[in-house]
């Protein structure tokens, strides 16, 4: 029994915008395919036709499809691939169980296996028929997955020890997120790599039916930035980025402006001692009313060469660190010291505030953790405003081994990937790197507006 593979022409089922696209995957002329677009753009239907094509051209291929959740498996990809098949008039040539995650050529075969990352122990091993080999592995919603290397692992499984080549296709609707990790990879320049993007404009209207074409318009005409990234797949950031008004061009600075001066100093102190890092930020408030990220202290008992301290030891840490900064030989700004610096530490750090307090004899204020969302927003207008700028800061080293700990300012990574939650409800996750974000946050908790930001000099501790 063989199919009747030349009652379907590629024209009639796949869109004109794939056809490049078609042609390279069928030539093997790359390895990596990422394949994204907005809603309607039917890059899923394109890719679940494309294994089918495949399929159907060596006897000797076999497919995987991967999803982040296992669960997720028989409503979407594999419902998608009963699609193709159908859509190719080839219902009577496949076995489909219901209950199993496969499914099965008759005539060959050859096997399309259907697989969730959570499953720790499936997700590698294929146990393919005789004298077969795997040709192309499917992950689809790419943007689910946790990072790059959570895939890179499964690629590098599945080909190890074979000197075929294996196809990747990559498939997604693009974030709003712009600085999510699915667009570093798709923008890697890699020859091996192949990048598609598509939108339901270059999809025959038909195949949309009215009905989606006029929810697409009613959204473009209402919100206008939504229907970017919703239908034309592009990343706006809408109700992303937490921080979305943070920009290197006007938040980062090389030094102050002429005839700007710090006045005095805020130090804002987001404590740990076990497991979490322990970060202090020092924001310098200047006579033209801006606060300006100076330099800060992070201690974190992950990393590599560091274990937890216990209270006495990290201000020993944070004593040494604040005698030898450089700021002055740096920036030509004053150094931090107890005359000029007034230091807030949250609630929950009292074992720290409590040490810190005896070995400097500082009495530092104290804030109460009692609305994310008003200590968001208070920093989000500084950052929007201006008002709140950092100075450009490199050769971060940790302040107990001296490594270089990263190639990059910590707080400016912070910034821009502390993210809201997936279903967009106005929740911040936890589990996000925010220390550095706290710390200003308790750092900036008197000044919310520039006419404000000198109402508190009085307060600053004479050492």
């Amino acid at each position: 029994m063989s199919p009747k593979t030349n009652e379907v022409r590629a024209s009639e089922i796949i869109a004109k915008a794939f056809h490049d696209l078609l042609l390279d995957i069928l030539n093997e002329k790359h390895t990596h395919y990422y394949v994204y677009g907005g809603r309607g753009s039917t890059k899923s239907s394109f890719v679940s036709l494309i294994i089918l094509i495949l399929l159907l051209k060596d006897p000797t291929w076999c497919f995987a499809v991967f999803r982040k959740v296992s669960d997720t498996i028989t409503d979407s990809v594999k419902a998608q691939i009963i699609w193709a098949i159908n859509k190719l008039g080839l219902d009577d040539y496949f076995i489909i169980p219901e209950s199993i995650h496969k499914i099965t050529y008759k005539p060959t075969g050859q096997t399309i296996y259907f697989r969730g990352l959570d499953e720790a122990k499936k997700r590698k091993g294929f146990k393919l028929p005789p004298n077969m080999k795997m040709k192309l592995v499917w992950f689809e919603e790419y943007d689910e997955y946790k990072n790059a290397e959570e895939i890179r692992s499964v690629i590098q499984s599945l080909g190890r020890g074979s000197n075929d080549n294996i196809l990747f296709i990559y498939s997604w609707n693009p974030p709003a997120i712009a600085d999510h990790w699915v667009y570093k990879e798709a923008d890697k320049k890699r020859e091996d790599a192949y990048s598609h993007h598509s939108t339901y404009l270059d999809v025959p209207s038909e195949w949309l039916g009215n009905t989606f074409i006029n929810e697409a318009n009613s959204l473009k005409d209402h919100d206008y930035k939504r229907y970017e990234h919703e239908y034309l797949g592009k990343a706006t950031d809408f109700r992303g980025r937490v921080f979305f008004s943070f920009s290197r061009e006007k938040n980062i600075i090389k030094k102050l402006k002429d005839n700007e001066r710090v006045l005095y100093y805020i130090c804002g102190v987001d404590g740990a001692i076990e497991k979490d890092a322990t970060a202090v930020v020092v924001l310098g408030v200047t006579n033209m009313g801006r606060l300006v990220r100076t330099d800060r202290f992070y201690y974190d008992p992950k990393a590599r060469g560091n274990y937890p301290l216990a209270p006495s030891q990290q201000v020993d840490l944070i004593i040494k660190w604040l005698t030898n900064d450089q700021l002055a030989d740096k920036y030509g700004l004053p150094m931090v010291t107890k005359e000029n610096s007034l230091w807030v530490f949250d609630s929950a750090s009292s074992d720290l505030r409590r040490e810190f307090n005896f070995k400097t004899d500082v009495n530092a204020i104290i804030v109460e953790k009692k609305s994310i969302q008003a200590d968001t927003a208070r920093m989000q207008n500084l950052i929007s405003e201006e008002t709140l700028v950092y100075l450009e800061i490199k050769d971060f080293k940790d302040p107990h081994t001296g490594f270089i700990t990263r190639d990059y300012d910590p707080n400016i990574y912070e910034i821009e990937h502390y993210i809201y939650d997936e279903e967009r409800t106005g929740k911040i996750p936890d589990g996000q790197d925010d220390h550095s974000i706290d710390a200003t946050k308790y750092a900036t908790k008197y000044f919310g507006h520039p006419s404000t930001i000198h109402q508190h000099k009085d307060k600053i501790t004479k050492w």
